[in-house]
């Protein structure tokens, strides 16, 4: 491989091990964390654009959609804020082109497709729970039109209200007097105590930490380029 490519790699992985570390244990992330990284993501795609050329610059521009694409997202509540950069990122400190399970791609796309076996597993663990508590289930959703019963079904877990005061990181998606698709990632608060649950029971959503998601990404694709799986295009 590249010195660039071993450059990318002692960057991104204590980064990111940070990034997910924080995103972990409190779900935000001081912007100074963000803009420290600049002068390494200029150094890095300099290092990378003098091995590879033209691609870096095209990786590059994927890297500011997807910031966009994310930002806009964020104004709607859907996504946090910070996730515009966590996603960017992780394709500017990893600007190479590569062969992923022989597919012309670069690494951030690999990384976020990866990254989404975590939340594949709280889609698993969403169902499981909620098939054991069926009944409970059909009551909360017993206006909520089919649609609607699937996706709370995979992204929202039935519990009881003491339970949900004991977690953390998790929004209210369904109770008695409550019914949403998506929680505000911008203004909901993330403390349980902050809302006031009506009935015994209520469905709820687990904030993802899209850091640590990342973070488990990129760990496999470092398993990846050791296993032959992926390999840069030269």
């Amino acid at each position: 491989m590249e010195l660039s490519i071993y450059a990318s790699i002692i960057v991104t992985l204590p980064y990111y091990a940070y990034l997910a570390y924080e995103d972990w244990k409190k779900r935000e992330i001081d912007s100074k964390a963000f803009y420290s990284a600049i002068p390494f993501i200029i150094a890095v795609n300099y290092a990378n654009f003098v091995s590879y050329g033209i691609p870096v610059l095209v990786n590059d521009i994927v890297a500011l959609i997807s910031f966009a694409t994310i930002l806009i997202l964020s104004h709607l509540g859907l996504m946090g804020r910070g996730d515009s950069f966590i996603i960017s990122f992780i394709f500017l400190l990893n600007p190479y082109p590569i062969f992923f399970v022989g597919i012309p791609i670069f690494p951030g796309f690999a990384i976020t497709m990866l990254s989404f076996l975590y939340p594949l597993y709280i889609i698993f663990r969403n169902v499981y729970v909620n098939a054991k508590n069926i009944e409970i289930f059909k009551n909360l959703t017993e206006r909520s039109g089919k649609i609607s019963k699937l996706y709370y079904f995979l992204f929202g877990e039935t519990m009881r209200k003491e339970e949900f005061e004991k977690k953390k990181f998790y929004f209210p998606l369904v109770s008695s007097g409550m019914k949403r698709l998506h929680a505000n990632m911008e203004l909901d608060p993330l403390s349980p105590e902050k809302y006031k649950i009506e009935g015994k029971y209520l469905i709820a959503s687990f904030g993802i930490p899209m850091a640590f998601a990342i973070f488990i990404g990129y760990i496999l694709f470092l398993v990846s380029l050791l296993l032959g799986f992926s390999r840069p295009f030269f």
